[in-house]
């Protein structure tokens, strides 16, 4: 791992845990990053493998998702202004507008993740 703090006792199940298997506990989404396995021969060739893989700790949104209209009463010809939130995801969790219970993307003209 690019971070190597979290690879301490703190976090390892040791008892799931040997030469070939680390068992991390309580992962956060700080240990996102690149894996590392090092297979190094005996003497006298030395010779040393190493492979990585990416591994990325997801969050879910800590709430469900919230809307906010600028009033709930409109007269045809007026724009709709609604502001759908989702907290604390990541990464930064996909929001979709609905229409009358169908999927509407041209509703939605600017995006910001936070």
């Amino acid at each position: 791992m690019d971070n190597n703090s979290y690879l301490k006792p703190k976090f390892m199940k040791v008892y799931q845990s040997n030469s070939t298997v680390v068992t991390l506990n309580n992962v956060k989404k700080e240990m996102t990053g690149t894996y590392k396995c090092e297979v190094s021969a005996d003497a006298p060739l030395f010779h040393t493998e190493i492979k990585s893989s990416h591994v990325l700790v997801i969050a879910k949104p800590i709430t469900l998702p919230e809307i906010q209209v600028e009033k709930t009463k409109y007269s045809v010809g007026e724009k709709i202004r609604a502001n759908c939130t989702s907290r604390s995801s990541y990464p930064a969790a996909n929001l979709t507008f609905y229409a009358n219970g169908v999927p509407d993307f041209n509703l939605c003209f600017h995006f910001l993740n936070i």
